[in-house]
């Protein structure tokens, strides 16, 4: 799966493109706490109890359109899979990635031994 995503640079502007106070739709769908983590929401980061989104989390104004030069694909050495910027971002900062986002950490280190 890793292989086959890649992570966007967004160059959005606050009340033109989104609001922070803006309602997270999938934290407003009444999901519980446990299914928002494994779908990445972080109890370090995010307000599981509120509608609003967080900061990590944004998402633009529904049905409104991103120009295409508002929109970037993110490199590292080259690469723009996700699994190697993943990697990278790893191996060179002191994230504590099983604390952050554990649901995360877990499919990383399972991937990695089944290769």
């Amino acid at each position: 799966m890793l292989n086959e995503s890649i992570l966007l640079k967004l160059d959005l502007e606050e009340n033109t493109d989104f609001k922070y106070s803006d309602i997270d739709e999938i934290k407003s769908r009444n999901y519980k706490k446990r299914h928002l983590e494994l779908m990445g929401y972080s109890k370090k980061y995010s307000l599981l109890e509120q509608n609003f989104m967080d900061k990590w989390n944004l998402h633009c104004f529904s049905n409104h359109v991103i120009s295409n030069d508002k929109i970037k694909l993110c490199y590292i050495q080259d690469s723009c899979k996700l699994k190697d910027i993943f990697k990278y971002a790893i191996e060179n900062t002191t994230v504590d990635l099983k604390n952050i986002c554990p649901v995360l950490f877990e499919y990383l280190n399972y991937k990695n031994k089944s290769c």
